[in-house]
């Protein structure tokens, strides 16, 4: 017996010591960020050096409680007069000066730290959520404020109150910033190595049904801190797919791999369809319907800074089967219940997904039926008379059906292919637009010969069905 429990014994040992290759990966990976994060925080610092000094109070008018403020500070830097500072300071209506003042003297991040946590859910938050909405000072303020910010951020055991004030904090901050200055870059690396992307990924892949108000909005605040990361590294007005291959300074495209884009389909996914396949078109819950538009909006933003990494993590068997059943779900649900914004979005979506990408756009025409290239071409007729709505439309039926025959067959039962080549040749008349609703002109051309030339669409089977694709 004994024996058998030190070879029992020997064996767990040997065993634990032994990483899958996941698990290696994700170690190994944990520690190249925590290295690479001391890096970008000395060059943020150096860069921030090199800044010339701007003073906030030379730019707007004179901090009306400034002097309110600066006792209600020292106060609360005493352990004994800490309570009283704490009350004054939530009798304290801020103004926009006031914030500039507090950002300008560094003090709003010092709060977090000086403060116990349980006295930070009230004046303290109180000041941070004011400090989302009136805090408009220049990209070089926030370029001195924002490292304070995510340091905190990143900060254990801090309240969830707090938590969700400072991640809006940061996405406000980091939109303040110049797109694709190198120091943006380093902002949203120095946010990838502090691995607060993979803490939105474990949000979002623990979460199967939106429980309450408050998990639907962190879950919102994260996402649109991934939207506002996305859009600091990505260049405006740029096409899709016309950016050089280039490497990635900021590891934010290794991240989303890595992440499969924070799960945000598989949240889709099991937010919408959590009792099962769609058997009615009910309303949505507000809370729901916003948490879809904004998942909706940061695939997009993720589609414009990287298409490839969107289609490559989307192209995966299990993503792929998801990615189906939530847009054949969001087409019926928003065109039986009127939700403009959330079709408009999946439309723009699909369209980026199959663009280009011959296995996505079998995808569209998989499935039970109705397929989703069959409730696109069956969409309400204001989709094929309005000229805003064409605009949407149309684009992604042209991805959709570009060098894929099988997808014309299925399109010209509704839809005829007419349409397609007039609205090309509407959109490529003006010879001045580099890119169409960010599909790169090029691409529109190639469509336009491709739909134009003869026999671009093989004769149907004799039950009416698409040809089979190998």
């Amino acid at each position: 017996k004994q024996w058998y429990q030190r070879r029992v014994r020997e064996f767990i040992v040997d065993y634990s010591d032994e990483l899958c290759p996941q698990a290696q990966d994700a170690v190994t990976r944990q520690k190249m960020l925590r290295k690479r994060a001391k890096k970008v925080k000395t060059r943020i610092t150096n860069r921030i050096t090199e800044l010339p000094v701007v003073k906030l109070s030379e730019t707007g008018s004179e901090c009306p409680n400034r002097n309110r403020l600066t006792k209600c500070i020292k106060a609360m830097g005493n352990t004994k007069t800490r309570e009283k500072g704490l009350g004054d300071l939530s009798r304290t209506v801020l103004t926009k000066s006031d914030i500039n003042h507090l950002i300008e003297k560094g003090i709003l991040v010092q709060l977090c730290g000086l403060l116990p946590q349980q006295q930070l859910q009230g004046p303290v938050a109180k000041l941070l959520r004011q400090s989302c909405t009136l805090s408009t000072t220049g990209a070089q303020v926030c370029s001195r404020y924002l490292p304070d910010v995510i340091d905190t951020l990143t900060c254990d055991s801090l309240p969830s109150s707090v938590h969700l004030d400072l991640t809006r904090l940061t996405s406000t901050l980091l939109r303040s910033l110049n797109p694709c200055d190198p120091l943006t870059v380093d902002m949203v690396s120095l946010i990838v190595s502090k691995e607060i992307i993979d803490s939105i990924n474990d949000t979002c892949k623990l979460t199967t049904r939106i429980k309450d108000e408050e998990s639907c909005t962190r879950l919102i605040v994260s996402l649109e801190l991934l939207d506002a990361c996305c859009t600091a590294v990505t260049q405006p007005d740029t096409a899709v797919c016309t950016l050089p291959s280039r490497s990635d300074p900021s590891q934010l495209v290794e991240t989303l791999v890595f992440t499969k884009m924070c799960n945000i389909v598989t949240l889709l996914y099991g937010v919408l369809l959590y009792d099962g396949p769609l058997r009615s078109p009910s309303p949505l819950e507000p809370a729901t319907l916003c948490l879809v538009q904004e998942c909706l909006n940061t695939l997009l933003t993720i589609a414009r800074f990287s298409l490839s990494t969107l289609q490559s993590v989307l192209d995966t068997e299990g993503m792929s089967l998801e990615l189906r059943h939530v847009c054949n779900y969001l087409l019926t649900c928003a065109t039986h219940n009127s939700y403009t914004s959330i079709l408009d979005l999946c439309i723009q979506l699909i369209g980026y997904v199959v663009f280009s990408h011959p296995s996505n756009q079998i995808m569209l025409q998989n499935g039970p039926s109705p397929s989703i290239l069959q409730l696109l071409t069956s969409l309400p007729f204001s989709y094929f008379s309005d000229v805003k709505l064409m605009n949407l439309l149309f684009p992604t039926l042209v991805s959709a059906c570009f060098e894929c025959p099988s997808n014309i067959v299925i399109l010209q039962r509704q839809v005829s292919k007419v349409m397609l080549i007039a609205f090309l040749k509407e959109q490529l008349a003006d010879k001045e637009r580099k890119h169409i609703n960010h599909y790169p002109r090029a691409t529109f051309q190639q469509a336009l010969k491709f739909l134009e030339a003869p026999d671009t669409t093989p004769k149907p089977t004799t039950n009416g069905a698409a040809p089979e694709v190998t």
